[in-house]
């Protein structure tokens, strides 16, 4: 990747709610204290710290908030609010929700986010108990009930369709509000755990998180002459692949890229999974529509030794990561396609029409389809496969001819370069 990409990773620090790798879809929320076996009545209350002690590089590392810079998920909270939920089934208008927003807590350190939460454990024949924020806001709740954080509002997390991709599943577009950290505490908190919660001489509260994020980068580039470096620049680009001709310089060439289908349309973070039968799907850039080509770069370095490569082609912007859940269950292939078309000068790009495209299919190799993972996929492919919207447009009639269907292009990547943080 790029060298502002591979940084060092800046630790952070302080301690107390606990952000932990995410598990497996199917495991058991059970309670989470060894706690009293029965909670006297009372009120019972606890300001609880929202930052947490430095993450380990490990696949279960106390871990969270994403730093766009370095990129990797770090110790930071990445929201001012968190919702307690009541574990009722429910979604919509029947379902318990309180939203807690952060402040300051000085009583734990100076610089701490954290929540205050107050728990009354009544004392009346049904034995239920009643949770409320500082704001005044309150759940009521039986003796029986559990509830659980998160990151969200609602009982499920979901995405929505905007278009079927070429590929057999929907298409999904990028939502800054949608696509963000999703967490959910570890375990679900009965009364018993939410007494000996406040109880406790430090507070934490264990999240995990069911989502990954992705920085994707595609370039069409060359070694032009046999040395082993694949450097194009504009000019080489014109001259040496298009002949002089003008017409071909990058900027005439025009990009998007569908990457799935492993992305899910819900999970339900009441129950920690991807609803069965969930078809899946595929996330496209710049909400579907074509971009041109910009100038991309990265360096790489393995076997002892560093490769810097030029070219033309698609790279997610710096500060952009796709933020989404995968379904876990899901074994299908991680695949990119890259749908490019050339548009001649002086003509309408029609960036939302696949017409006179080609694309190009290029599966991710050993991806592995689990949470906690920041993703960077660098792609370089060989320039010289863009040379037949050359040659076409060169044949008899070829400014009339449109293909109302892309055509599909066989190519092996020159390279792909696949890593991945737990961290």
């Amino acid at each position: 990747m790029k060298k502002k990409v591979l940084s060092a990773f800046s630790m952070m620090a302080c301690a107390l709610l606990a952000f932990t790798a995410c598990g497996n879809d199917d495991e058991e929320l059970g309670g989470g204290f060894d706690g009293p076996s029965d909670a006297k009545a009372g009120v019972y209350s606890a300001a609880i710290s929202l930052t947490s002690e430095s993450g380990e590089k490990t696949e279960n590392s106390n871990t969270r908030g994403l730093d766009v810079k370095n990129g990797q998920f770090t110790n930071e909270y990445p929201y001012r609010v968190i919702y307690l939920h009541k574990v009722d089934g429910e979604e919509g208008g029947g379902h318990k929700v309180l939203e807690i927003p952060l402040d300051r807590t000085p009583e734990l350190c100076d610089s701490c986010m954290g929540i205050h939460l107050e728990v009354e454990v009544l004392d009346d024949a049904d034995g239920g108990y009643i949770v409320r924020t500082d704001k005044g806001e309150q759940m009521s709740l039986g003796s029986t009930d559990s509830v659980y954080f998160s990151t969200i509002p609602t009982t499920n997390w979901t995405t929505t369709v905007k278009d079927d991709s070429p590929h057999g599943s929907d298409v999904f577009f990028q939502d800054q509000e949608k696509n963000k950290e999703l967490l959910r505490s570890s375990v679900n908190y009965g009364k018993d755990e939410l007494v000996a919660l406040l109880q406790s001489g430090h507070p934490q509260i264990k999240m995990k998180r069911h989502c990954t994020a992705f920085r994707v980068m595609l370039m069409f580039t060359a070694d032009l002459f046999g040395l082993g470096s694949y450097q194009i620049t504009e000019p080489l680009w014109v001259n040496t692949v298009f002949g002089g001709d003008s017409a071909f310089a990058p900027k005439n060439f025009y990009i998007k890229l569908y990457m799935g289908p492993n992305y899910c349309h819900t999970f339900n973070v009441e129950q920690n999974f991807v609803p069965e039968g969930d078809g899946g799907g595929y996330y496209v850039t710049n909400n579907g529509e074509y971009e041109p080509f910009f100038i991309s770069d990265y360096a790489f370095d393995g076997g002892g030794s560093s490769m810097l490569w030029k070219g033309y082609g698609y790279e997610t912007a710096a500060n952009n990561y796709l933020i989404s859940p995968l379904n876990t269950a899901d074994t299908r292939p991680f695949t990119i396609y890259a749908y490019v078309k050339y548009v001649a000068p002086g003509s309408d790009p029609a960036v939302k029409s696949d017409e006179n495209s080609k694309w190009i299919e290029i599966p991710v190799v050993d991806f592995q389809v689990i949470p906690n993972r920041v993703h960077f996929i660098a792609i370089a492919l060989n320039v010289n496969l863009l040379k037949v919207f050359q040659e076409e447009a060169a044949a008899s009639q070829a400014k009339t001819r449109v293909w109302a269907v892309p055509e599909k292009i066989e190519a092996k990547p020159l390279s792909v370069i696949h890593t991945q943080r737990a961290f």
